[in-house]
C-alpha cells in the first residue's frame, strides 16, 4: 500500500504544469523570505531626530518596546505624545501631510497608535484595559513587525497553496476517466480498493505537506531576523489590522497557531471535496471549475442577504477559514449556553466535512461506468 501511496505522489508532482506552478510558488516564498529581511526595514526615526534603517531600526524598536512592558493609560500618553514631539521636530510638515509614513516615528509607535488614536491621528482615550471584550490586565508590548509580517505572508501563501492544490487534486480521479486508464484500474484486482485508497491518501499528504514545508520556513526565516520575543507580544496591536478586535486573549504565538490550523483545515476540506468533484465528475476542467467555483463564490455570497443560517454555513466554506478577517473578528457562534469561536467551529466542520468528500471519492470512483 505504501508504495502505490509513493508512486501516486509522484504522479501528482510530475506532470509539467504542476511543476511549473510549484516553482513559480517556490519562487514567490523564497523571494518574500528574502524581501523579509530586516536589512531592507523602514527607515525610523529616533527621539533625538537620527534616522535608523535595517537591523538598527529594528533594535532601536526592540529595545524601544522592551522598555513599556506591559500598556498603561499613562505610557499610551507618553508614546502618542512622543510620536508627534519626534514629528513635529524632525519632518517637515508638507511632506507628512503627503506621505502616511510620517504619521509614526517607528513602527512601535504605529502599533500603539493603530489601537488609541481615531481616524484624524487624535488620542481616542479607550481605556488600556478595554481594548478588546472580556480584557482582563494589560496588553503585553513588544516588537510586532516581524509577527505582523508573519501573519501577513501566512495569509497569502496559504491562499496560494489552496488554488495550487485546486489544479493538482481536482485531476486525479478525472484524468484517469479522461486518458481511458479507469478501464485498466477498476477491472484489476486492487484498482477499486486499494488503489482508490491509495489516490486519496496521496492527496491529503501532498495538501498537508506542502502547507507545512510552507509555515514551517516563514516561521524559521521570521524567527532568525526577528528572534522569539515577538510571539509573547499581544497580537490585537498588529498594525495591519488583520487581528482588529478579536474578543479574547490572543498573544501572536496564538493567532499563527490558529491561523496555521484553520490553513490545514481549509486545505483539507478543499482537497477533500477536489477529490468527490474529480471522481463524479466526467473531465479534469470540469472538477477544475467545480473546484474553484466552491472555493471562490463564498467570498460573494457571504453577507449578501441577510439570512443568519446562510452565512453562518458559507463562513465555515474554505476560503473563509482561511480569511484572518473573518477568523478573528466575527462573533462567536451560540449554540446553546455555550459560545464557540469561528476557528473552533472551523476545526469541527473540517474534521466531520473532509471524510465525508473523502468517501464520496471512494464510492464514486468504484461506481464509475467506464465508458466502452
Amino acid at each position: 500500500m505504501i508504495s502505490i501511496v509513493g508512486l501516486e505522489i509522484q504522479k501528482l508532482f510530475q506532470r509539467k504544469f504542476i511543476i511549473l506552478l510549484l516553482a513559480v510558488y517556490g519562487g514567490i516564498l523564497l523571494f518574500m523570505a528574502y524581501a523579509g529581511n530586516p536589512n531592507r526595514y523602514t527607515p525610523i526615526l529616533t527621539s533625538e531626530g537620527t534616522v535608523l534603517k535595517g537591523r538598527e531600526a529594528v533594535e532601536y524598536e526592540k529595545n524601544l518596546a522592551e522598555k513599556y512592558g506591559r500598556l498603561s493609560d499613562a505610557d499610551v500618553q507618553e508614546i502618542l505624545t512622543e510620536n508627534a514631539r519626534i514629528l513635529s521636530d524632525y519632518t517637515d510638515e508638507n511632506q507628512m501631510k503627503n506621505d502616511v509614513h510620517y504619521r509614526y516615528a517607528n513602527g512601535f509607535y504605529a502599533s500603539v497608535a493603530a489601537i488609541f488614536e481615531d481616524e484624524n491621528g487624535n488620542y481616542n482615550h479607550r481605556p488600556a484595559d478595554q481594548v478588546y471584550p472580556g480584557q482582563k490586565g494589560l496588553l503585553q508590548a513588544g516588537l510586532t513587525v516581524g509577527m505582523d509580517m508573519l501573519l501577513s505572508y501566512l495569509a497569502s501563501f496559504i491562499l496560494f497553496a489552496a488554488l495550487l492544490m485546486i489544479v493538482m487534486i481536482s485531476p486525479v480521479f478525472a484524468d484517469e476517466y479522461t486518458s481511458g486508464m479507469d478501464s485498466l484500474i477498476l477491472s484489476s484486482r486492487y484498482g477499486k480498493t486499494r488503489c482508490a485508497r491509495a489516490k486519496i491518501f496521496a492527496s491529503f499528504l501532498a495538501s498537508a505537506g506542502i502547507l507545512a514545508v510552507t509555515i514551517l520556513l516563514l516561521t524559521a526565516v521570521t524567527t532568525v531576523y526577528f528572534g522569539t520575543d515577538g510571539f509573547f507580544v499581544d497580537a490585537h496591536l498588529c498594525v495591519t489590522g488583520m487581528i482588529g478586535s478579536a474578543p479574547y486573549a490572543l498573544p501572536y504565538w496564538k493567532a499563527i497557531v490558529i491561523l496555521s490550523a484553520m490553513g490545514f483545515a481549509g486545505l483539507l476540506m478543499l482537497t477533500g471535496f477536489a477529490l468527490a468533484a474529480s471522481s463524479l465528475g466526467t473531465s479534469s476542467f470540469v472538477s477544475v471549475l467545480v473546484t474553484l467555483a466552491f472555493f471562490v463564490l463564498p467570498v460573494f455570497l457571504w453577507g449578501a442577504w441577510d439570512i443568519p443560517w446562510l452565512n453562518h454555513i458559507l463562513e465555515m466554506c474554505p476560503v473563509n477559514l482561511l480569511s484572518p478577517a473573518k477568523i478573528f473578528n466575527l462573533p462567536a457562534l451560540e449554540i446553546g449556553s455555550r459560545e464557540i469561536q469561528i476557528w473552533q467551529m472551523g476545526i469541527l466542520v473540517a474534521v466531520c466535512f473532509t471524510p465525508v468528500c473523502a468517501v464520496c471519492s471512494y464510492f464514486g470512483f468504484q461506481k464509475h461506468q467506464v465508458r466502452s
